[in-house]
């Protein structure tokens, strides 16, 4: 057993921050353990190969960005305050810049990839739609008004990724998204 000095969680860490801003390009074993301060065979103590690697990187973007942010939510007591948590959270966390980028031209390529990629997001859009329900919407208008808010937040979330987030920014996003959905309902 080598000596581990390297933990799990920090070489998918690093991977998460190349990956966000090169792709699987940017996932190359040697550089990131010259980063890291330790040898390759480290990885491979963690990853049976890159493959194994990016699922995990992939797994914790689902965890990170989508779990943790549920479970936020949940913490609030009536609808209304978890979809404004919710969107709070979303609209306030840039730390992944090109990830979606990255792995969406991923999932074109790797169908395990594109299989896990359609799972969050329709996961995502579901709890949408549930908090959407609660606020008495009808199925309908929920499921539409959910895919309205994801897409919103997909091309906001593009057009402000490399902006430093400023709190009048999640009040017009706030004022914005309440154009189509009552958040005092």
């Amino acid at each position: 057993m080598p000596n581990i000095k390297v933990t799990k969680a920090q070489w998918i860490q690093l991977g998460s921050e190349k990956f966000s801003q090169y792709g699987v390009n940017g996932l190359n074993v040697e550089e990131m353990a010259r980063t890291l301060k330790c040898n390759k065979s480290g990885f491979y103590w963690y990853f049976k190969n890159r493959n194994n690697f990016i699922q995990e990187i992939v797994e914790y973007w689902v965890t990170k960005a989508t779990d943790e942010l549920i479970l936020m939510a949940e913490k609030q007591n009536s609808p209304q305050a978890k979809l404004v948590e919710l969107i709070n959270e979303l609209f306030s966390s840039r730390s992944y810049k090109d990830f979606m980028f990255h792995l969406r031209a991923l999932a074109v390529k790797d169908s395990t990839i594109g299989k896990l990629v359609a799972s969050t997001e329709n996961k995502r859009l579901k709890y949408i739609q549930e908090l959407l329900t609660d606020l008495n919407y009808s199925r309908n208008e929920a499921f539409t008004k959910s895919k309205l808010l994801y897409q919103y937040y997909l091309g906001w979330y593009e057009w402000n990724k490399h902006i430093e987030p400023k709190d009048s920014m999640l009040k017009q996003v706030l004022e914005e998204v309440g154009e189509f959905i009552d958040l005092q309902r």
